[in-house]
C-alpha cells in the first residue's frame, strides 16, 4: 500500500498533473466517479474526461500524450465493455511504455484471473473493484487539496 500511495503522490501532487480519464461503458458510473472523485480530491481544477468506448478514450489518450509531453494522465479503465475492452486498450498503452500515463483498473470483475492479467500490464497501479468510494478515493488522495 505505501508504494501504491507514493505513485498517486507522485501523479497527483505534482504541478504538472492534467488530467483524470474514466473510461467505462456504463454513464451513471461515471456521474457517480465524477462526483466522488471531485468530492475526495477537493480540486476544482481537476479535469475528469469520460469516455463511453475504449477505442474513442485510446485515440485521446495517444493524441493528449503526443501533445503534453510533460503532463500526466491518471486513467480508471474499466475491463469489461463491449467490442473494444479494457484488455485492448491496455495491449496497446503496453506498447507506448510511457511513464507519465498511470492507470488504474476499476471493474466489476471479482476475478482472480483478472487481477492476475492486469500485473502483467506496467502502466497499471491497482486494481480497484466496483464501486468506488469517497473513503477509498481519500485513501487514494492522501491530501485534501491537489497542488495546481
Amino acid at each position: 500500500m505505501d508504494n501504491f500511495k507514493s505513485v498517486i503522490e507522485a501523479y497527483f501532487l505534482s504541478p504538472t498533473y492534467m488530467k483524470v480519464l474514466l473510461i467505462d461503458d456504463d454513464p451513471v458510473s461515471h456521474l457517480i466517479n465524477e462526483k466522488f472523485i471531485s468530492i475526495a480530491t477537493e480540486d476544482p481544477k481537476l479535469e475528469i474526461i469520460t469516455y463511453l468506448k475504449a477505442d474513442e478514450a485510446l485515440n485521446y489518450t495517444l493524441q493528449y500524450l503526443n501533445s503534453h509531453s510533460s503532463e500526466y494522465l491518471c486513467i480508471f479503465l474499466d475491463l469489461n465493455m463491449p467490442d473494444f475492452n479494457g484488455w485492448d486498450f491496455l495491449n496497446y498503452l503496453e506498447e507506448l511504455d510511457d511513464k507519465k500515463l498511470s492507470v488504474f483498473i476499476l471493474t466489476s470483475s471479482v476475478s482472480k484471473i483478472d487481477r492476475l492479467k492486469a500485473r502483467e500490464y506496467t502502466s497499471v497501479k491497482k486494481f480497484l473493484v466496483k464501486p468506488l468510494s469517497i473513503p477509498l478515493l481519500k485513501n487514494i488522495f492522501p491530501q485534501t487539496k491537489i497542488a495546481s
